[in-house]
């Protein structure tokens, strides 16, 4: 047991990294039969929770990264369903797909595939062509092309920064995932 570095308790994590566990959600809901009201629970915890945090912010939370280990485990559908929420609440939210070997918002939120935002970055189109809405108001997803060649150079890059600071200016919140 000494020797398994693995973290199974939300205690356990906040000792590990120095910081607060937001919310625990239960495992995904779209592989195993999971009481949706605690997803929906823990969804509207971790919305309070970030909104807690923001407002003892000297400038407001504006963008969050969601990101893991595993395949499969949820994230994508977490934050579709983050997305939501702070959504309905009234803010402006975009959703960015960063996974660009395999992009599960889409699937998330039920969405048709559109443009992806490497046409933007490499100056086919404008960014408002790349961001189509949700069927959620206020919810917009900027999608990503899936097989790239080089995700990580793509995503380090000086053109992806440009796209990041032009999205704060228009998306009360960004949430990549």
């Amino acid at each position: 047991e000494m020797l398994d570095g693995r973290v199974y308790t939300a205690e356990a994590l906040t000792e590990a990294i120095g910081a607060p566990v937001l919310a625990e959600l239960p495992a995904d809901g779209t592989k195993s039969k999971v009481d949706q009201s605690a997803v929906q629970n823990g969804i509207g915890t971790l919305m309070s929770n970030i909104a807690f945090a923001s407002e003892s912010m000297e400038k407001p939370i504006q963008t969050l990264v969601v990101s893991g280990v595993g395949e499969n485990d949820g994230k994508s559908r977490m934050v579709a369903l983050l997305g939501m929420a702070i959504a309905k609440a009234g803010k402006r939210v975009l959703l960015v797909e960063c996974d660009l070997r395999r992009p599960a918002l889409r699937q998330a939120l039920h969405l048709q595939k559109g443009r992806g935002y490497l046409g933007y970055l490499q100056g086919e189109y404008a960014l408002d062509r790349a961001v189509p809405p949700a069927e959620t108001e206020n919810l917009f997803l900027l999608d990503a092309e899936a097989d790239v060649k080089d995700p990580e150079e793509i995503l380090s890059s000086q053109a992806f920064k440009a796209m990041y600071d032009a999205l704060l200016q228009s998306y009360d919140v960004v949430i990549f995932d």
